[in-house]
C-alpha cells in the first residue's frame, strides 16, 4: 500500500509518500496482531500514525479492511 504523511521536521515540505505493508508475522507484535511495516523495515505505531497525519493513498480491499479493524481508517 502507499501512505502519505507530513514531515514533522519540515512542515513546509508538503506530504511525502511511502510504501508499507500490513503483516501479522513481525517481531514487533509476537501475538499475531497486524502491524504496519514501512519500506525501510520500521514499524509504524498508532502514535506516529496520528502525529504524522498518515493517510492511505492506495491499498487493496483486504488492507483497507485490516486498517479499519485497527481503527486507522473509515470505510
Amino acid at each position: 500500500m502507499i501512505l502519505t504523511y507530513r514531515n514533522l521536521f519540515d512542515e513546509d515540505s508538503g506530504r511525502a509518500r511511502i510504501r508499507a505493508t500490513i503483516t501479522t508475522n513481525h517481531w514487533a507484535d509476537p501475538r499475531g496482531q497486524p502491524v504496519i511495516v514501512l519500506e525501510d523495515g520500521g514499524v509504524l505505531d498508532l502514535m506516529s500514525w496520528s502525529a504524522m497525519d498518515c493517510q492511505v493513498e492506495s491499498a487493496t480491499k483486504r488492507e483497507r479492511e485490516i486498517l479499519e479493524k485497527m481503527g486507522l481508517t473509515n470505510s
